[in-house]
């Protein structure tokens, strides 16, 4: 993770998320593909966030680490509440994924 994420991860807003699934598609003609997605919630408008694969991983090779990074409103929003969908992808699979900072723990579920 760099400086600048830390930082902006440090700054984040109070949000919450929800709805989180991993899925691998295993669909052919393949290659198999990994999906995850949520939605978080902030309590205004104006953060955007992303999912970015950790870099170092960790000890586990069936468990895949992504960082949800937040990043700060370029301008005041407004302070109504609003829910953003995050996603990632990537080809290959893994049996589960864990989103960092929050520790959210996904299985993943197959599909074919």
């Amino acid at each position: 993770m760099s400086k600048k994420q830390e930082e902006e991860m440090s700054q984040a807003p109070n949000y919450t998320s929800e709805d989180w699934s991993a899925w691998c598609d295993r669909m052919p003609p393949g290659p198999e593909r990994l999906h995850v997605k949520g939605t978080i919630v902030f309590p205004s408008s104006g953060y955007s966030a992303e999912l970015v694969r950790a870099d170092p991983q960790g000890i586990n090779p069936d468990d895949l680490l992504l960082n949800l990074i937040i990043s700060q409103p370029q301008e005041e929003g407004t302070t109504a509440e609003e829910k953003q969908e995050v996603s990632y992808s990537e080809e290959g699979c893994f049996k589960t994924v864990t989103i960092l900072p929050n520790g959210i723990h996904l299985d993943v579920k197959p599909v074919s």
